[in-house]
């Protein structure tokens, strides 16, 4: 059995997004640079492995969360940019902020969104536990450790901050 790809805009994933968690004022959607490109359309794709979703109270989404809701992997596609280009060091895991508030310029409609390399060693540990993995068959032959509340809880808004 193959694994399914699901390709989507930015455009399209703030809407699939919006839908599903009441729209949210935004997204933090982490990658691994190994696992980033540039398709036959010039525009870089990213397999998110763990998405934040920016609400009163955030919601992570897990690796295996995020193959079940979108039945596959989900790829994001979007332009290279000067806030956005493809990952140089392949070492590295990567996140994309994706704010929700839609933008205009020049008649043009986007959301505003910009990459980052993960700096927090602690974060890149625990995502990466987490991680599922396939072989050609697409079949999990590598499951790494639970992801742990332990992230969640990193980072949680403290009630006095409001």
């Amino acid at each position: 059995m193959t694994t399914k790809t699901k390709f989507f805009s930015i455009t399209k994933f703030v809407e699939f997004i919006n839908d599903k968690y009441n729209n949210p004022s935004g997204v933090i959607v982490y990658f691994e640079a190994s696992q980033s490109f540039m398709n036959k359309f010039d525009k870089i794709c990213v397999k998110p492995v763990m998405i934040k979703v920016q609400k009163l109270k955030d919601v992570y989404i897990k690796h295996e969360d995020i193959i079940k809701m979108f039945d596959g992997q989900l790829i994001l596609t979007f332009t290279e940019n000067r806030s956005r280009h493809l990952p140089r060091d392949k070492q590295n895991l990567y996140y994309l902020t994706i704010d929700f508030n839609q933008k205009e310029y020049n008649g043009f409609t986007y959301y505003k969104t910009e990459m980052f390399q993960s700096m927090n060693t602690k974060n890149v540990e625990l995502i990466r536990k987490q991680i599922i993995r396939h072989n050609k068959e697409g079949t999990n032959t590598e499951r790494k450790q639970e992801f742990t509340q332990e992230f969640a809880q990193e980072h949680e808004i403290p009630p006095d901050a409001f």
